[in-house]
């Protein structure tokens, strides 16, 4: 029985604090919301806030087109220094390379598609937020990222979604929680992580999901990313 760790998204891995009701997120396009506190100053102090929140902006708008894409770039991120809190108390951090690898790999070749309403940056925090609705067929998970930043790139995520979603008896949600499962529970090791990923789809469960829709096409994806991920770590077959 999957616990109530396992029915966290590794990419959306952390439990309520806020639940981003649809009706909140209703706009057909993805405005840049303003901060809460507008930038103070003047002169020469001034400038040098506007070009930062300039900058930062532009990052939320490359980090929304990757959500649209279903693809992550390492670029954006501090790959190796940054992190994601699984849980709000929990001090264990998985670090933006996995998260990248992970999402690239798993997550997007399970997922229909990922809308981003709206996504905002604060200048009085420098910080800055995104809005998702992401769609497993007919089923909407609703979650937003509290994002923090490290020059030009992406240094802390901080996720709020349900996790009650997880409990759905819908075959893509059921692939990703088995997924939440084997990602998780590794430690946050890549190659560990990524090693249980294959053995899993040798299982019976596995072959089930790999011969039926609408999961035999993106079980198809996963071992195509997986096997790439191998050949680009230069990891030996299991």
């Amino acid at each position: 029985m999957l616990t109530r760790r396992h029915l966290l998204s590794a990419s959306l891995a952390v439990p309520v604090a806020a639940v981003v009701h649809r009706a909140a997120i209703a706009a057909d396009t993805a405005p840049v919301v303003p901060g809460a506190a507008s930038v103070q100053g003047t002169g020469a102090d001034t400038a040098p806030h506007c070009e930062r929140a300039e900058k930062r902006v532009e990052i939320l708008r490359r980090f929304r087109k990757m959500y649209v894409d279903r693809h992550f770039g390492l670029d954006l991120f501090a790959a190796d220094t940054g992190y994601l809190k699984t849980t709000l108390a929990d001090a264990n951090r998985m670090s933006l390379r996995f998260f990248v690898e992970y999402n690239n790999v798993w997550w997007f070749a399970i997922i229909d598609g990922v809308e981003v309403p709206s996504i905002g940056y604060d200048a009085e925090t420098d910080t800055g937020s995104i809005v998702l609705d992401i769609r497993y067929g007919n089923e909407h998970l609703l979650a937003m990222q509290h994002i923090g930043f490290q020059g030009d790139r992406i240094s802390r995520l901080q996720t709020y979604a349900s996790n009650s979603f997880f409990g759905k008896d819908t075959p893509l949600v059921r692939l990703d929680a088995y997924g939440n499962a084997i990602w998780l529970e590794t430690g946050y090791d890549l190659k560990i992580s990524a090693e249980a990923a294959e053995v899993f789809l040798r299982t019976p469960t596995g072959r089930f999901f790999s011969e039926n829709e609408p999961t035999s096409s993106a079980i198809v994806r996963i071992k195509n990313n997986l096997a790439d991920l191998r050949k680009r770590y230069g990891w030996q077959p299991i």
